[in-house]
């Protein structure tokens, strides 16, 4: 098996895409913390990370 390189590493990673992915998350997080709403920060940050 040959070994990967940083850029065949980078495309399947596409860091780029990263934002656009994790904003609804980070809104929706946001928006529960400011109407002090209860919510399961584990699985918020689980969704992040995913």
């Amino acid at each position: 098996m040959e070994k990967h390189t940083f850029k065949e590493w980078m495309i399947a990673v596409r860091p780029w895409s990263f934002p656009a992915s994790a904003m609804p998350v980070a809104v929706t997080l946001g928006y529960v913390l400011a109407n002090h709403q209860q919510a399961d920060w584990l699985n918020g940050l689980w969704a992040l990370l995913n």
